[in-house]
């Protein structure tokens, strides 16, 4: 992955945002939970060793994948209620609007092409006592790996061709942007 390009898109989106890249790490959304509140911050790994799902559930991220976490606080976030289904549908209009992929969310959390998985989405929020100081989206895409379930799918497979990992991260990142932060 180009570290210099992903900065770079990034922080045209996120103009005061933080960005880290690991070679490997456990998990971009522990990384992410400990990162201050104040500014965006982009957590992103070529692989996971222990990928976190909904309910705990391990997510398998091999190198070729694409897993990260934007964590951003609650100022920057325009659509607070119901935020984890309406980054399921960012991402996905984002997908179709760029890639032209015909895909169903599968709520909470899944994206589905003919059925097989090919992203999972996991969003937390973090607390300061009582009050919510930023939200983390975790994003866990199979893009140029091997898909490692029968159930799942990668966009390599979809599209029958190597995709470039860093265009497919900032057509989310926009989509996320687009529907979910303040203007």
């Amino acid at each position: 992955m180009n570290k210099e390009r992903i900065q770079e898109d990034f922080l045209k989106l996120f103009p005061k945002g933080k960005f880290s890249f690991w070679k490997e790490i456990d998990s971009t959304q522990e990384a992410a939970a400990n990162f201050p509140f104040d500014v965006p911050f982009l957590a992103l790994a070529e692989k996971q060793r222990e990928g976190i799902g909904r309910r705990e559930r391990r997510w398998v991220s091999p190198v070729g994948g694409l897993w990260f976490t934007l964590s951003l606080p609650v100022k920057y976030v325009r659509r607070k209620k119901s935020i984890s289904v309406l980054v399921g549908l960012a991402v996905k209009q984002a997908l179709k609007k760029n890639l032209g992929l015909e895909l169903k969310v599968k709520f909470p959390n899944d994206l589905l092409y003919n059925s097989m998985k090919l992203a999972g989405i996991l969003v937390t929020a973090a607390r300061f006592g009582k009050e919510i100081k930023k939200i983390n989206i975790g994003v866990g895409m199979n893009v140029n790996n091997r898909a490692p379930l029968k159930t799942s799918v990668s966009l390599k497979e979809i599209m029958n061709k190597t995709m470039d990992a860093e265009e497919v991260l900032k057509i989310i990142l926009t989509g996320i942007k687009e529907e979910i932060c303040v203007k």
